[in-house]
């Protein structure tokens, strides 16, 4: 009977610290956050930013929630940034490329032509050489902090309303795609280039506006569906091999935080961003044989355009770094770190 009394007590007590945790975690203060992206609701950043908004209510018992808002809801795409630094958002998924005008480097922080061919390599030169480090000097003036978040994979290539061949078909063509160290390079080989809006690039290439357009990695092609309008496929996308998309933090919103707030925001960005840079793979496989399949044709540049373009990258990302030193220090140590990891994989691939 003692030791029934005592167990008892002994859960009513293990009972009551529980309600008393309850109670302290009640009374503390809460945080609602207002988060953007540059994508649409259809794309797996924005999937993965809703996942990333359920992991931290939950985590944090509610005390910090979080409301995701698609490119458009708020604010255009192309304000995202800005519209963080302002107050806007408190925090936000972006690409460094959409914000290039503020510092060229920033391109170099989502990818460059013939750069990271895979998602590993991107994610290590982040977290194990520096290149977190480096990157968030870029914005560090802004108030703003950075984190890699989703590394998605190779863009698709280019759909385009008549069959192209080589880069010889691409001249005098005006070509949707996305900014970048690329530019340069379509300019110099007689392409013009736009940078349409996700919502203007279906009816661009509808209309003739332009005559080839690339977007994203096949999940997010799928779904903007330029296939029905640009049924002849271009491949590889060699301008964007590799895309990171950033996560941006207001400091002053992550500075207002208590300390296991803090530590939940960075695990949870951590953990999805992991999580979704494989998941988008998956769903990329998938629905890349979706599109395939509703095409006309499918092309690839030949060898001696490949060369050619292999050529050409170096001069222009030159001028690059001649005209910034902040591009200049990323660049090479990208270089350096890709010169290093491609050594590696030669012991690990199953001979012919």
């Amino acid at each position: 009977m003692f030791k029934s009394t005592l167990r008892l007590a002994g859960v009513l007590a293990i009972g009551g610290l529980g309600l008393l945790s309850a109670g302290t975690a009640m009374a503390q203060e809460s945080f609602s956050w207002k988060v953007g992206t540059t994508h649409p609701q259809t794309s797996p950043t924005f999937k993965a930013l809703e996942d990333l908004s359920g992991k931290v209510d939950a985590m944090s018992a509610g005390r910090l929630t979080i409301e995701v808002f698609p490119a458009g809801a708020i604010v255009p795409a192309a304000e995202t940034y800005p519209s963080m630094v302002s107050g806007v958002f408190d925090a936000a998924m972006f690409y460094g490329t959409w914000i290039e005008g503020r510092n060229s480097a920033w391109l170099l922080s989502n990818h460059t032509p013939f750069g990271f061919e895979d998602r590993d390599a991107i994610q290590m030169w982040y977290y194990t050489e520096g290149g977190l480090e480096q990157v968030s000097a870029l914005s560090a003036d802004d108030g703003i902090k950075i984190d890699p978040f989703v590394a998605q994979g190779m863009e698709m290539g280019m759909f385009c309303r008549e069959p192209i061949t080589s880069l010889a078909d691409l001249e005098g063509k005006k070509l949707r795609i996305g900014g970048g160290p690329h530019i340069p390079i379509f300019n110099a080989l007689g392409v013009e280039t736009l940078a349409l809006s996700y919502e203007e690039t279906y009816s661009g290439l509808e209309r003739g506006v332009v005559d080839c357009a690339e977007w994203d990695t096949p999940y997010t092609n799928f779904f903007a569906k330029l296939h029905e309008v640009g049924p002849h496929l271009l491949y590889p996308a060699w301008w964007q091999p590799s895309a990171t998309a950033l996560m941006g933090t207001r400091q002053e919103s992550f500075d207002a935080l208590p300390d296991d707030l803090k530590a939940i925001w960075e695990v949870a960005v951590r953990e999805v961003g992991l999580e979704w840079s494989l998941h988008s793979k998956a769903l990329d496989i998938e629905h890349m044989k979706k599109i395939v399949g509703q095409l006309e044709s499918v092309n690839s540049f030949p060898p001696e355009d490949m060369a050619r373009l292999r050529e050409l990258a170096p001069e222009q990302l030159a001028t690059y770094s001649e005209a910034n030193p902040d591009f200049k220090a990323i660049y090479e140590d990208q270089q350096e770190f890709r010169d290093r990891y491609d050594e590696y994989p030669f012991l690990f691939k199953f001979p012919d």
